[in-house]
């Protein structure tokens, strides 16, 4: 908690802001500085009063030799080592998670998470790329897992971290969004455990109405009698709406529930235009929907503490459908 000049608290943050290492790299001339910084430190930030700082800095090189810390020529030798002029930007990789982990556990003082940083920085650089010159009204999110072990690898929560237009600051990864088409899969497993069809069963894909509900295909066109392979393939509205007609959309709901997902649809029961993405979700509940079916049909919940256990779940689907 030692005051280091503006924001910087602790001997690691002004480490790392001012001399971009860790405080075991410090060299004597480094190590100096940040015990002289503390006495005072808005008067002798190296940033803003590098002459003070330094001057500052040299009496403690000077207490150190007479107290027999240093000899006189290292003492020297550090004296001529420039004070850094300008903080260095801070490492803020996966800082929506970072968050989430000090709300979690206010207590720890470190938190050793399941995060790949190289991976991290990768995809932190993905979603800027995504965003880029595509308006302010865009937003983006990334999460990587091991679906044989639940660990969450990488976690990208918007393509910046600030109050800017996108609301970066929003961890996306935890938001509540329509997942579109991307409950088709589960659908068709799940019609194909209750004896529905199998993958070369045929299906109409045709104009229908479902009592008042009378879906369409997002290209307006019609494709007759397909394959239920091929209905999923390319992702055709109307089958996979038959589908869930057929299992009832409270089964779709019980299976998301199954697989760790915590469903919101309006209303008191779940209607038909589930199956097409009228459902909220979370971007980490749809990345471990489809870990389970990588897995064969069983949930592995997903962790990103890495003393977390990770423990099988239930299983939502046969490992044939």
């Amino acid at each position: 908690l030692a005051p280091f000049g503006g924001n910087l608290e602790g001997v690691r943050a002004a480490s790392i802001s001012y001399f971009g290492k860790e405080p075991y790299r410090l060299t004597p001339a480094e190590a100096a500085l940040l015990v002289a910084i503390p006495q005072s430190p808005e008067s002798r930030r190296p940033d803003r009063a590098a002459d003070r700082a330094e001057a500052a800095r040299n009496r403690v090189l000077a207490r150190a030799v007479g107290e027999g810390v240093l000899d006189p020529e290292e003492a020297e030798a550090a004296k001529r080592e420039e004070v850094p002029g300008i903080r260095k930007p801070f490492p803020a990789l996966a800082p929506h998670l970072a968050d989430r982990a000090r709300e979690d556990a206010p207590q720890h003082v470190t938190h050793r998470l399941t995060i790949d940083r190289d991976l991290q920085i990768k995809l932190e650089a993905l979603a800027l790329e995504a965003v880029e010159g595509r308006g302010e009204q865009l937003q983006v999110a990334i999460l990587v897992a091991d679906h044989a072990s639940g660990e969450i690898l990488g976690s990208v929560g918007s393509a910046g971290y600030q109050a800017d237009l996108r609301q970066g600051f929003v961890d996306m990864t935890t938001a509540l969004r329509s997942p579109g088409s991307t409950l088709k899969p589960l659908v068709y497993a799940l019609a194909f455990d209750e004896g529905l069809g199998h993958p070369e069963t045929m299906i109409d894909d045709r104009p229908m109405a479902f009592g008042a509900y009378a879906p369409q295909n997002f290209d307006k066109l019609y494709m007759g009698t397909i394959r239920m392979r091929e209905a999923l393939q390319l992702s055709r509205n109307i089958p996979v709406v038959a589908l869930t007609d057929a299992l009832g959309p409270a089964k779709l709901i019980s299976a998301m529930e199954k697989a760790g997902m915590k469903p919101v649809y309006p209303g008191d029961q779940p209607g038909l235009a589930v199956a097409l993405g009228g459902v909220g979700v979370t971007l980490s509940d749809m990345v471990q929907l489809y870990a389970s079916l990588a897995r064969g049909g069983v949930v592995r919940p997903l962790r990103w503490r890495l003393d977390a256990e990770g423990a099988e779940g239930q299983r939502v689907v046969s490992e044939v459908a």
